[in-house]
């Protein structure tokens, strides 16, 4: 069981949850004290005395003096309440305690180099990042890739994740997205945005839309020169759709799905393999667009209306409340009330 580590002041302590069934010296030790303390500095020097094999070469590495890294080193041994090395002719070899040590506090001391680079201070004197979710829109994820090409070069580090629309609002809700894109049905609309305002979350309304269906060039639907269709032809083909739109997350379930008679389903979460079977098969997407636009959609599969009025769907983006937009979370927000204007 590894332990549960943490910085503190310039210490890291270790803590185990569960019992270690061990008769280590240095196991028996982090579990059973209240506490041990080591500094940074001294992982660093333990961890450059394992990597160079010497304490003279590592002190020369550190920019130290031996007896000033030889007192170091004994007192984290006293610390811990065990001996880390084993002075040999060959050098300073670990010893059983000493490697279990050096399993623990290296991937501790690696993570703690990497925080400059992780919050790195962009030309905006603070850290800059910009995450979005995105709950598999391809226009949100052209959108998103137009906003990096143009911000690139400020030093920001992008994040971006499609999943489902619960985990939309979780990324947010836990701050791992600023902004997210997601779709409901107008059944659940007012259960949802109630709930969503008692969690300190803003929502922005986008656009109002109409389901579609959406096959490859090569589909007998294709060639048919139908501008809409009954929701009697989902049963004619297999209907492929992302996992997200067709299962159930409670309220944020499709609700208007089950309204459907879709009796061959394909279930996937890539678009790779989405757009393979619609351009390789006979399959069929049930998915939405704005009303009113779906001649002006531009794609290389055929869209076609889905001629029942009353299955419809919601998108619009969510935000922290008091969430405070940068340059590029502003300009991303921008261009996707653009996106329907110019549709």
């Amino acid at each position: 069981m590894a332990p549960l580590t943490y910085v503190r002041k310039g210490y890291a302590n270790y803590f185990f949850h569960d019992t270690v069934r061990s008769n280590d010296s240095l196991h028996y030790c982090m579990q059973y004290k209240k506490g041990i303390f080591v500094t940074i500095e001294q992982i660093r020097q333990f961890i450059a005395i394992v990597e160079t094999g010497s304490i003279n070469k590592a002190a020369k590495t550190l920019y130290l003096s031996q007896p000033n890294l030889t007192t170091s080193l004994k007192n984290l041994e006293n610390e811990l309440g065990v001996s880390l090395f084993e002075r040999t002719q060959r050098g300073m070899l670990l010893t059983k305690d000493g490697r279990y040590f050096f399993s623990v506090v290296k991937p501790l001391y690696q993570q703690y180099s990497s925080l400059p680079e992780m919050f790195h201070v962009g030309k905006r004197g603070r850290p800059v990042s910009f995450c979005i979710s995105n709950s598999y829109f391809s226009y949100v994820s052209t959108i998103y890739c137009e906003t990096v090409e143009r911000f690139w070069k400020d030093e920001c580090y992008f994040n971006y994740r499609e999943v489902n629309p619960f985990e939309v609002y979780e990324d947010v809700v836990q701050q791992h997205s600023d902004i997210g894109v997601l779709y409901f049905s107008r059944m659940t609309r007012n259960a949802l945005l109630k709930y969503i305002k008692s969690n300190d979350v803003e929502y922005t309304r986008l656009v109002d839309c109409q389901f579609i269906i959406s096959c490859g060039p090569n589909h007998p639907l294709a060639a048919a020169d139908e501008d809409s269709l009954g929701v009697e032809v989902l049963s004619q083909y297999p209907v492929v759709n992302y996992d997200s739109f067709q299962h159930n997350f409670g309220m944020w379930g499709n609700s208007v799905f089950s309204k459907l008679d879709i009796p061959h389903n394909i279930v996937v979460n890539s678009r790779s393999t989405l757009h393979y079977l619609l351009n390789h098969t006979e399959a069929i997407k049930v998915g939405f667009c704005a009303k009113d636009n779906v001649s002006a959609l531009k794609s290389q599969f055929k869209k076609i209306q889905l001629s029942d009025a009353d299955l419809s769907m919601e998108v619009g983006w969510i935000c922290r409340t008091g969430y405070q937009h940068n340059e590029i979370s502003q300009y991303f927000v921008d261009r996707l009330a653009d996106h329907f204007t110019e549709c």
